[in-house]
């Protein structure tokens, strides 16, 4: 933060700089405030009145003109002048480091009331510079200043090197411009603003993995709530795992969280008796059977004692039938009734089966549903929104239009390298790359419409499975980690050799994140999950579950001759940045000190103290 004194006569842009620092200082101090900046060209040579340079926000000029009337714009026009500015910064940035960040400009008239601003502005032909004024009750809420046309966010590199061409180098120690996560939270106006305006309705928030739709939908909500306490919301999700973490964050009375299985044993949905198929025994309706669990068997079953498991897929398959939608569609409704939701929320709806989740929305017309259908990993689960809103059998969704629609595109959990090389391994999804294209998610490719925004992290590609070296590397690695193996028995071996450290088979990936992912033996889910056609997206969520570091133990000797491995393979090496001899040297061993010498260390420093104390005696300091 710089913050140099005005000279006199300057007060209205003295007033205008206070009010941009304290409104930014309630938030971050990462960000550089200038005044009178010069910027020399062969039309311009007057200096910028205030400068905002930020990593998130972007760059700002702004020019302040302290008038008492509006009528000085015939005679000089402030904007032209701004304007002017703003293409010199941009082709100044362009040129150097390339168009990695946002450059707008603004002209306040701290003095001038808004209605009386606004009446002359489009009165005067000025009417196309509304968006780039603000008058003086726009100074004491600056939302508006930062309201950007453009969501470029530089790179923590692209930053500095951007400021290195703005800011002198005697005032650049003042602040340390990095990124950090909280900064992203608040300052992204894609992300945090993307629910802003919301009056009700069906709203689709898409957005890949790390672009915190969790945390919308949790902000939202609790925005919602605290504004008005009558509010109910019922939010659904798929896993206990996230529905855990959902009600740990949210925690009110009036928002009921639930997984999908636990809404349909809230409203009384039961499978036994529905009906999947025919028998293969005896050619009778296989149904849904209870003995101590669910399972499934021949209508005939006295006679036919053929049986089979009740699985996932097959649950999912029951729920699209017409008759459990029907059953849903009518107990629903009374749960409505007896509950009266003013709103419902979805998280990860791609997981969600599309005919429950089409008649909620009908039923609870002010819905939000949060969708990334690249994260589609299971075969039995919608390949899309359009499932749900053109469904088969209960038919189109009323007036469905782009405005229910909105994207994000800043990734803030997942360090840029590992983003970039998961990114490029779902690029590899021709269907989801199609999918994308066709709606108009990206327009070049991933790695050209996904903003990365954090620091690399270590991304170690070799081979630890041994479980005495996944130990060493574990005692190591510091933070929040967690292990992942692809077998049942890998995972329980690894629990008892390796104790405090949660352990979980890769399976159980959703809703997963951790500062430190520890894959082991990925060879294994490699050789098998290759034969899927989500594969390239199921090695996606794995990487985007790190928050810091990942760490990939892969036996190559061990992986089947298969292209689609071999692409993965070659992706995961043009990234890894270390290997793991160098990851476990890296880290300091503790000093370990027997007794003998802590008294001799002990003995020393009393020496050492005496001796102190007797020099600043003979020099007069003490």
């Amino acid at each position: 933060m710089i913050f140099d004194s005005f000279i006199k006569g300057e007060n209205g842009e003295k007033e205008v700089f206070k009010k941009i620092k304290k409104f930014l200082d309630k938030k971050s101090e990462n960000y550089y405030l200038l005044q009178h900046v010069a910027l020399k060209d062969i039309t311009t040579s007057d200096d910028i009145d205030i400068l905002l340079v930020h990593p998130i926000l972007g760059i700002y000029i702004i020019e302040v003109k302290n008038w008492s009337s509006l009528d000085n714009l015939r005679l000089k026009n402030p904007y032209s002048q701004a304007n002017k500015y703003q293409d010199i910064l941009m082709s100044l940035i362009s040129k150097k480091i390339g168009n990695v960040i946002n450059v707008e400009y603004r002209v306040v008239f701290p003095s001038i009331r808004k209605k009386d601003g606004l009446i002359f502005l489009e009165n005067s032909g000025f009417g196309g510079y509304t968006n780039n004024t603000l008058f003086k009750e726009d100074l004491e809420n600056l939302e508006g200043l930062f309201k950007s046309t453009n969501t470029k966010i530089p790179t923590k590199e692209e930053f500095l090197k951007i400021t290195s061409l703005l800011i002198p180098l005697n005032k650049q120690k003042n602040i340390k411009p990095i990124i950090t996560r909280d900064e992203v939270l608040f300052y992204d106006q894609k992300q945090l603003s993307v629910l802003n305006g919301y009056t009700g309705g069906l709203k689709v928030v898409r957005g890949v993995a790390g672009t915190g739709k969790s945390l919308i939908l949790i902000n939202f909500v609790k925005n919602m709530i605290k504004n008005n306490h009558n509010l109910k919301f019922l939010v659904i999700c798929y896993n206990k795992k996230l529905k855990n973490h959902l009600e740990t964050e949210l925690n009110n009375q009036n928002i009921q969280t639930e997984t999908v299985f636990s809404l349909l044993n809230k409203v009384g949905f039961v499978f036994e008796g529905k009906k999947i198929g025919k028998c293969l025994k005896c050619g009778n309706d296989l149904v849904v059977r209870k003995g101590k669990t669910e399972f499934i068997g021949c209508s005939n079953f006295p006679k036919c004692k053929y049986t089979e498991k009740l699985t996932l897929p097959k649950k999912y398959k029951i729920l699209e039938e017409k008759e459990s939608l029907d059953e849903f569609k009518k107990k629903f409704s009374k749960f409505q009734n007896q509950n009266n939701f003013n709103y419902f929320l979805a998280d990860e709806t791609q997981d969600l089966p599309a005919g429950i989740v089409r008649i909620i929305i009908n039923e609870i017309e002010d819905s939000i549903l949060f969708i990334d259908e690249a994260q589609k990993i299971f075969s039995y689960t919608m390949d899309s929104i359009k499932e749900v809103l053109w469904h088969k059998q209960l038919g189109n969704y009323k007036n469905i239009s782009v405005n229910n629609f909105r994207n994000l595109y800043n990734v803030y959990r997942t360090p840029s390298n590992i983003s970039k090389c998961a990114f490029e391994i779902l690029s590899l999804d021709k269907n989801i790359d199609k999918y994308y294209r066709k709606i108009r998610f990206i327009n070049n490719d991933f790695l050209k419409d996904i903003k990365f925004i954090l620091e690399e992290g270590v991304f170690l590609v070799d081979n630890f499975n041994e479980i005495e070296k996944l130990k060493v590397l574990n005692d190591k690695v510091e933070g929040n980690k967690i292990i992942l193996s692809f077998k049942k028995d890998d995972v329980e071996q690894i629990e008892k050799k390796i104790k405090d450290i949660e352990v979980m088979p890769i399976s159980a990936v959703k809703g997963l994140e951790a500062e430190n992912i520890i894959i082991h033996n990925f060879e294994e889910f490699l050789n098998v999950a290759s034969q899927n056609k989500e594969f390239f997206r199921q090695v996606y969520v794995l990487l985007t579950r790190t928050k810091k570091n990942i760490y990939i133990s892969i036996n190559k000797e061990e992986l089947k001759n298969n292209e689609k491995i071999d692409l993965v393979i070659d992706i995961l090496n043009k990234y890894s940045n270390t290997t793991i001899d160098t990851v476990i040297k890296s880290f300091k061993e503790p000093v370990v000190i027997d007794d003998e010498t802590k008294e001799k260390i002990r003995k020393g420093a009393s020496i050492l103290i005496r001796g102190v104390e007797i020099l600043s005696a003979f020099m007069g300091l003490v």
